[in-house]
């Protein structure tokens, strides 16, 4: 006769030293809440590459000595996604309620930003019609 058991919770491990209990801030909490609810309703695939930026360094390093500024890596990724994503629109898309795929016809991107009070995601809107220096800015 075959038996059947409840699985128990797997206990925490015990802390190395000292820990701290912190209270998360309202921000936090809807942080939390909404990149659960993200990761949980919406479809997600993830891309990875390796790139040599040997010459967006060497920009950078150019656009440093023409005009005493220049725009981050970061920067610099965000607008080449954007127009990657115009190049390919149905990356740009989403599924709608009826089960349709909808490419939007403008490209925003967002990038999570660190802060002391918690992840803040500034959006760079028609990221792919701006200039480096304009999205560096933003």
């Amino acid at each position: 006769q075959a038996t059947t058991t409840t699985p128990q919770p797997a206990e925490a491990p015990e802390a190395a030293g000292d820990v701290t209990d912190e209270e998360l801030s309202t921000m936090r909490k809807v942080i939390a809440s909404r990149l659960t609810e993200s990761k949980r309703e919406l479809p997600h695939f993830y891309t990875t590459i390796e790139c040599e930026i040997d010459e967006v360094l060497s920009l950078r390093e150019t656009l440093k000595k023409e005009l005493g500024t220049a725009p981050s890596i970061n920067d610099m990724v965000v607008r080449a996604s954007a127009l990657a994503l115009r190049d390919v629109p149905l990356v740009n898309s989403q599924k709608v309620s009826d089960g349709t795929i909808e490419e939007n016809d403008h490209i925003d991107v967002s990038v999570a930003v660190a802060t002391p009070s918690g992840l803040i995601t500034p959006i760079i809107t028609n990221a792919d019609k701006k200039r480096l220096i304009e999205i560096s800015t933003d």
